[in-house]
Order: C-alpha cells, then sequence, then structure tokens
C-alpha cells in the first residue's frame, strides 16, 4: 500500500519510525545512484560515528540496584545491637554512547571522495554535541572540493542546512528543503524548498569535471523506502503527527486521509 501523502508522509517524521525511514532511504538512493553512475565512480554507506550522551532509545543508560547490607554485630565487647541500614539505593549510570551516521558518499573506485549526501537526522537537529558535531563536519565540507548534497526532510528541530536562513524565508513557506553545495565554489548554494502538499523533486547530484551531473528523485526513493518497508502497517494515521502540522495543512491532511481510507 502506498502513502496517502503526494510528497512526504509527515507520520514518518516521528523520532522513532524515521530511525528505520533514514537508513531504508539512504541504502535507496545508494542503489538509484549505483544504476547510473558512470564507470570509475561508486556509491557506498558510510557510518560516521560520533560520541552521545543525549538519552535516547539506545541503551546509554544503566539501572544498578544494591541488595540490601546484612545487620551486623556492633565490634568490640559488650551487647550486640542491629545497625540501621538504609534503603536500597538505584544507582544511575549516564554512558557516553558511540552513535553511528549513516551517509551516501561517491567515490572513485580508487576511494577519492567526491561527492556527500546527507539525509537529516533528529540528532543533526537537535542542539548539543552531536548538532555541532554534524555543523562542524558540513563546515569542513564546505570548505573542500568535495560536493555536499543535504536532504532535510525533518520540520522539528535546528535549522541546520548549509543554505542562509535568510535565503529560504525569501522563497515564502516551506516545509522542508534540500540543499545542494558544488565543491569549491565559495557561498554558492542550490535549494530547493519544498511544501509538504508538493511532491518531492528531482534533484542534480554533481560528480567530477568533464562528467554531467547525475539526477536523483527523491519521490520514487521516497516511495520506494514506503513500500518496501513496514510503514503503512505500523502507522496510525488516525492519531495526530509529531511535530504537529500548520493549522491549514491539519485540516488538508485530515481531508486527504479520509478521502483515501485512512481515517
Amino acid at each position: 500500500m502506498a502513502s496517502p501523502f503526494p510528497g512526504m508522509d509527515p507520520y514518518l517524521e516521528d523520532s522513532l519510525t524515521w530511525r528505520s525511514v533514514h537508513g531504508a532511504l539512504l541504502t535507496t538512493l545508494m542503489s538509484q545512484l549505483n544504476t547510473s553512475l558512470p564507470v570509475g565512480l561508486m556509491a557506498v554507506m558510510e557510518d560516521r560515528v560520533v560520541i552521545s550522551s543525549q538519552r535516547s532509545m539506545n541503551p546509554d543508560v544503566s539501572i544498578i540496584r544494591f541488595a540490601t547490607a546484612p545487620n551486623r554485630p556492633q565490634s568490640g565487647g559488650g551487647t550486640a545491637t542491629r545497625t540501621s541500614v538504609a534503603a536500597d539505593p538505584a544507582i544511575y549510570v549516564r554512558h557516553e554512547t558511540p552513535l553511528p551516521q549513516r551517509r551516501v558518499a561517491i567515490r572513485t573506485v580508487r576511494g577519492e571522495l567526491v561527492t556527500v549526501i546527507e539525509v537529516l537526522s533528529p540528532t543533526n537537529k537537535r542542539t548539543g554535541k552531536d548538532w555541532e558535531e554534524y555543523k562542524n563536519k558540513q563546515s569542513e565540507l564546505l570548505a573542500s572540493d568535495v560536493h555536499l548534497l543535504e536532504i532535510d526532510l525533518l520540520r522539528g528541530g535546528e535549522y541546520t542546512v548549509a543554505v542562509p536562513y535568510e535565503d529560504l524565508e525569501a522563497e515564502g513557506e516551506w516545509d522542508y528543503v534540500v540543499c545542494l553545495h558544488y565543491g569549491g565554489t565559495g557561498e554558492e548554494y542550490e535549494f530547493w524548498p519544498i511544501d509538504l502538499r508538493q511532491r518531492l523533486p528531482r534533484v542534480h547530484v554533481p560528480l567530477i569535471d568533464g562528467l554531467p551531473n547525475q539526477v536523483i528523485d527523491l519521490q520514487m526513493a521516497l516511495d520506494r523506502t514506503y513500500d518496501d518497508g513496514p510503514f503503512a502497517r505500523a502507522t496510525d494515521y488516525r492519531r495526530a503527527t509529531n511535530p504537529p502540522l500548520k493549522e491549514r495543512d491539519a485540516d488538508w491532511a485530515d481531508a486527504l486521509l479520509r478521502e483515501k481510507g485512512f481515517r
């Protein structure tokens, strides 16, 4: 069963659901690219490990309960008395857990990095160590000859993609954005502001000099991700989205879901 939405499905943005969407979408984009890349280039999945102390569904917190200490007689002479024992404590231990941040990279068969494709996740857009780590890596790529394509399909969180926010504001209202920076071009960007009601765009993927850009169809990739995954079975379209929709979009989404039999 296909998603009822013509473009991005806002129900997929829930942080628990997005984990599955994120990995599957990257895999689909990698496959899409590898069917069309010229000889000598390949799209590969890469992990960039960051250290996160954010509380999450990952096992990064331990609760340890100690057994009650036995009563002991007092040392020395005299009559033994029972000592007072504190209630059993629960000890909270916070770990800093390595979390993989996945991306698709286009490399030459010799391993040279050509293009990086980032699909943003909630940790990339949450103020803190993870956000700073992402912005640092973003700055390194922007200063290099490597092309950077950022795909932000999450309405919540901090503004994160490279194109200045005021440039996007000038385009009017938008919900999602794709940003492309060609390596070595300084502060020049291509970007696609996307409304919830729009089909996701086909976007350029630049390669090395002398080779034409590739094109990836984001809507086709998202549809394939949805169709191949558990999302139709697992998504309850009777509830509200997380994060909530704008009022005008909530009314539109409700009418759409009723029309298609999801409510």
